[in-house]
């Protein structure tokens, strides 16, 4: 039997049993080094999977949280184990803040039915969202003292190669708020992650929660301005009585979100209250270019660059004056060859984007042509009327201007027939693989 202070902790969910559930009360099943597992009961299941109270069958048990596919269906099943990848390539990356996986068993045979099984460490204290509805809004110092931590998280998440896409205060517990403030990130079922065996897999389900997510993510754009955005409707929510955020939520009010219009304005939250607004814009070339820039602003700093510069996985690339030429390409430890390098978040057999897989060629001061070069396609991305028209580049033609405005360049695009759904019946847009963005000039930056 649960404790009190377990129940609590864990926010159990009494009453989510259901017969089409992988696993049941009592189940009992093994992980890969023979140790078995009891089920205790269920938390309450989401979108792609369920989650699970279990405890080791050994002499001074363990708890761990177990994550099973919803229904089975195969898309399901990658996504945790994409998830349980995702925690452990953070992990070995030094990463805090984020929820920690423990094991990932491939097939569990239970009842008939075959399923892989994500074991978790628990997540500490309370979800964000039952604290400011048990406690209230926060005060405006600890809420630029979370804003600030989880920026730097998010920064290093976007560094390794991922994006966390559907980060909201159910999806972040909050320990000692108003002391250490500190926190831990769940949930990372539908990261911005690909499959070596599929280009597209990140496109292969429509992910979105309205009032948290930007405008383009609706559309299947994925970027890191998703977080930023996501990151600055959090730190809206931490500060206005949560009943109202609720009912912005249902009323799906507009971007971008300034606490001032519910609480008035003071010189103490003048500063803070101009973050959100600026992260939480509607269109993503107004909101800060990263994470980084993102927690600059929250200590204080004027942006440090003030060239055009291309942001790939969270980290600037400045096109300084000195050089006329610049290559873009995979990362990879063994054959990179391009300045401007990008993430292949498939693992390690990954090769959609190639070593070069496009040149920059200066042609002024702030004024640029991106050329295609690689195996899979390039294109740009136009805004027209808030949505994204990508343009292919032909090799070999005379590519593209880069100059004034901001853009989304995309390696890689899965053209999808009219009228294709995904595997719960949502309309499938078309979508790219892997964006990287280009920033012009910033007036407002210190120039070196």
């Amino acid at each position: 039997m649960l404790d009190v202070s377990l129940s609590h902790h864990l926010s159990l969910l009494k009453g989510y049993w259901n017969r089409d559930l992988m696993l049941r009360k009592d189940d009992i099943f093994d992980d890969l080094n023979g140790v078995s597992y009891i089920v205790i009961d269920a938390l309450k299941p989401g979108g792609m999977g369920a989650t699970f109270i279990v405890e080791e069958l050994v002499d001074n048990p363990r708890r761990f949280v177990a994550k099973t596919p919803l229904t089975g269906k195969s898309l399901e099943c990658k996504k945790i184990e994409n998830e349980y990848r995702v925690l452990k390539d953070l992990e070995s990356k030094g990463v805090a803040g984020i929820v920690r996986a423990h094991k990932f068993i491939p097939e569990v045979e239970i009842a008939g039915k075959k399923f892989p099984v994500f074991l978790m460490e628990f997540a500490v204290d309370i979800e964000l969202n039952k604290y400011l509805i048990n406690s209230g809004p926060m005060d405006p110092k600890d809420v630029e003292d979370y804003l600030l931590k989880l920026a730097k998280t998010l920064s290093e998440v976007h560094k390794a190669g991922y994006i966390h896409r559907d980060m909201k205060p159910e999806n972040m517990f909050v320990q000692d708020a108003g002391g250490q403030n500190l926190f831990t990130i769940i949930d990372w079922g539908i990261a911005a992650v690909k499959d070596d065996h599929n280009t597209f897999a990140q496109t292969q389900t429509k992910a979105w929660t309205p009032f948290w997510c930007p405008p383009e993510q609706e559309q299947g754009t994925v970027s890191i301005g998703n977080d930023i955005f996501s990151l600055g409707a959090i730190g809206y929510a931490m500060l206005v009585p949560y009943f109202e955020v609720e009912r912005d939520s249902k009323n799906s009010i507009s971007p971008p979100y300034n606490p001032k219009f519910k609480l008035g304005s003071s010189p103490e939250t003048e500063h803070l209250f101009s973050v959100i607004e600026k992260a939480t814009q509607p269109n993503r070339r107004d909101r800060f270019a990263t994470m980084d820039d993102f927690a600059n602003a929250l200590e204080g700093k004027r942006p440090t660059e003030a060239y055009p510069r291309f942001v790939a996985d969270g980290t600037s690339h400045p096109l300084m004056l000195e050089k006329n030429e610049w290559f873009i390409g995979r990362n990879s430890p063994v054959d990179s060859q391009a300045d401007i390098l990008v993430n292949e978040t498939g693992g390690q057999n990954s090769r959609f984007i190639s070593r070069k897989q496009s040149r920059v060629e200066r042609k002024g001061e702030a004024a640029f042509v991106l050329h295609h070069l690689g195996l899979n396609e390039t294109r740009v991305g136009i805004d027209k009327n808030g949505s994204l028209d990508w343009k292919n580049i032909e090799k070999g033609s005379r590519g593209w201007p880069l100059g004034p405005r901001y853009c989304m360049i995309c390696f890689g695009y899965a053209d999808h027939p009219p009228g294709k759904l995904d595997e719960y019946g949502n309309p499938l847009p078309p979508g790219p693989y892997k964006v990287i963005e280009f920033f012009p000039p910033n007036p407002d930056a210190v120039n070196d």
